[in-house]
Parts: C-alpha cells; structure tokens; sequence
C-alpha cells in the first residue's frame, strides 16, 4: 500500500453536533434537546453581534431554534454544522 494512499480523517470540533442534528431528524428522543442546549448560547453571541442588542439577540435565538428544529434535515453535511447554524443565525438575524 502506498502511504499517501492512506486517508486520515480530520477531526471536527463539531461532529457531535452534526450527529445530534442528524439523530433529531431521524427522530431520536431528547436529540433536538440536547442539540439545542448546546448551541443556544452560541447562537445567543452570533445574534449579538449582528443585532447589537441583547433583547433582540434572544428573540433571534428563539427563532433560530424554532427553524433549527423545522429544518435539522436541511443540514446536509457539506460544511461544518456551526457553518450551517451560522448562515441560519445571520438570515434570521
């Protein structure tokens, strides 16, 4: 075998994501929960940034995790999950 044959996969930091997003999908019990707890106070700072209101920010968050959990099948995998989640945050925000 030729050693630059060899195919190494490259760890993401955000492969749990991307896998509990994929399980909320598919329906597992407590993926979408748990997905959304651990996205919230990102999604949270992202709106921030944009909005440069705390209020606003939250509501913004609100609606990103009402679209993230419509639309968790919409995440294909051909970026990072926290690219997805970003580009979501941004339009709604």
């Amino acid at each position: 075998m030729n050693p630059l044959e060899l195919t190494v996969p490259i760890p993401r930091d955000d492969d749990p994501l991307a896998t509990l997003a994929q399980r909320a999908h598919a329906g597992h019990a407590g993926a979408f929960d748990e997905l959304a707890r651990r996205v919230r106070d990102r999604v949270r700072r992202w709106a921030s940034s944009v909005t440069l209101d705390e209020d606003d920010a939250e509501d913004v968050a609100q609606q990103v995790l009402l679209t993230l959990h419509a639309r968790t099948g919409d995440f294909g995998a051909r970026s990072r999950f926290t690219t997805w989640l970003y580009t979501v945050t941004r339009n709604v925000a």
